[in-house]
């Protein structure tokens, strides 16, 4: 098993479900709105502020069951990438490990970058 920089979370729930649901509330505290119902204010390693939304979740914590003919559409829920969760924080601050800044350009089919 390859080690991690940060460890990963690791919730339990009756079913897949209530298991989504547990971690919603973590991506929601941590990222969206404080418990008190404050706006979270976050910044990269930089000083960039960086914004959470509600919905986002939907999106960054499922995978589709076969990717290469999903069209980018991820169906159902991945507890694989929900562990690692709170792992967005760690890297937004560069706790540890190496951050590199990359960027491609590809011409669309008009020639446009």
């Amino acid at each position: 098993m390859p080690d991690h920089l940060w460890p990963l979370l690791r919730l339990k729930a009756e079913d897949e479900e209530a298991l989504k649901e547990a971690y919603r509330q973590v991506y929601l505290e941590t990222y969206v709105q404080a418990r008190d119902g404050s706006r979270i204010e976050m910044y990269d390693w930089v000083g960039n502020r960086v914004f959470f939304h509600a919905g986002t979740f939907e999106h960054a914590f499922s995978e589709s069951e076969n990717y290469r003919f999903s069209s980018g559409v991820h169906t159902r829920f991945s507890a694989r990438r929900a562990r690692c969760v709170l792992w967005i924080k760690e890297v937004l601050s560069a706790t540890k490990g190496t951050i590199e800044r990359r960027h491609q350009i590809r011409k669309d089919s008009r020639w446009s970058d």
